[in-house]
């Protein structure tokens, strides 16, 4: 018997996240068959994030806010989130790697 883990986000009509939710509202079913949940936790999964700038000529103006926007979304992360920076114009250029220490 194999332990098959899925993550989910739940989400009410208009789209808010509905947190907070016990193993009683969840039921498993396999090719139409309840499957039993042995393994239930609530706990914050990490996430990988690529973030592309937009650097082509008629966004230059609007260079500062869009950096200032980005750094304020990288400090939301957290410290387990992983991102990765890149930039568009008529190239793509995205660092492969992928950080927890981008602020340093």
């Amino acid at each position: 018997v194999n332990t098959v883990a899925l993550y989910v986000t739940v989400t009410d009509s208009t789209g808010a996240l509905t947190p907070g939710l016990d193993q009683a509202a969840f039921e498993i079913e396999e090719d139409g068959r309840r499957r039993p949940i042995t393994v239930f936790k609530r706990d914050a999964q990490p996430v990988s994030v690529a973030v592309l700038l937009d650097r082509s000529p008629s966004l230059f103006g609007a260079a500062e806010r869009t950096q200032d926007a980005v750094l304020a979304f990288l400090k939301q992360l957290a410290p387990v989130d992983r991102a990765t920076l890149g930039s568009f114009s008529h190239v793509v250029n995205l660092r492969p790697e992928f950080s927890n220490d981008w602020l340093t």
